[in-house]
């Protein structure tokens, strides 16, 4: 397969058994084109099972003393395009919610918003 043209802000992930060749008036695959075949891989399915099954309980509700299934192995810490860390990094299993709400503001760098005994935000 031919090389990729792709921009020096991708560069460090982007190789030609990421995706097929851009050619001539094609965009080139972004970020979050090629982590998303990443997330459609057989090898990264095995691995979210195995993770899953070793820890079946999010981590975040556990914290908080509540018992939730965990439906996501998320990379922690976050893979970032890297290849290798998001095949072979270190996995926590979460909850939908704690992933898309909780461990987003983290990974973007705001404060998550903590709720007190009384039900209002403390912070």
């Amino acid at each position: 397969m031919r090389g990729l043209r792709v921009s020096d802000k991708y560069a460090k992930w982007r190789t030609s058994k990421d995706a097929p060749a851009a050619r001539n008036g094609e965009r080139a695959l972004s970020y979050r084109d090629v982590t998303k075949r990443w997330y459609g891989t057989a090898q990264w399915k095995r691995r979210r099972k195995v993770q899953l099954d070793a820890e079946p309980l999010c981590w975040m509700c556990k914290r908080d003393g509540r018992v939730e299934v965990a439906t996501v192995a998320d990379h922690d810490p976050p893979h970032r395009g890297d290849r290798t860390a998001f095949f072979t990094g270190p996995l926590k299993s979460l909850c939908k919610r704690h992933h898309d709400s909780e461990k987003a503001l983290i990974e973007a760098g705001k404060a998550p918003i903590t709720i007190g005994e009384d039900g209002w935000p403390t912070s």
